[in-house]
């Protein structure tokens, strides 16, 4: 079994700059580790859709999305943990009934992000 070599960073205050955006010598530091084999990754509690607007340049080879819930590794994704359609709803509903019906109810789902829809 050959040995793999992975670097996982989150991305605010660690990849990230203040102004949300990758410093040039750090994209070229993670460039030269990808040409000598070394896996980079991503791990935060941000939804993969957002993760991505900030990893363009980056690409990394795994990215861990959702504070866990999503693991992909290139293009396949390696684990996922879902909540049904139902299961959805009752969240919303308790959360409506505890906070009131004007709360701020966030969902990310692979194809979308959803805020008080």
């Amino acid at each position: 079994m050959k040995k793999c070599k992975l670097l996982l960073f989150d991305l605010d205050g660690t990849l990230l700059q203040s102004d949300k955006t990758m410093s040039s010598k750090t994209l070229l530091a993670l460039k030269k580790c990808k040409e000598n084999d070394i896996l980079i990754g991503v791990s935060t509690s941000r939804s993969e859709h957002n993760s991505l607007v900030y990893l363009n340049e980056l690409m990394p080879d795994i990215l861990i999305s959702s504070g866990g819930a999503l693991v992909k590794y290139k293009t396949e994704y390696i684990y996922r943990a879902e909540f049904s359609e139902e299961e959805t709803n009752v969240m919303i509903d308790m959360a409506r009934n505890i906070c009131g019906n004007d709360c701020e109810i966030t969902i990310d789902t692979i194809d979308a992000h959803y805020w008080n829809y």
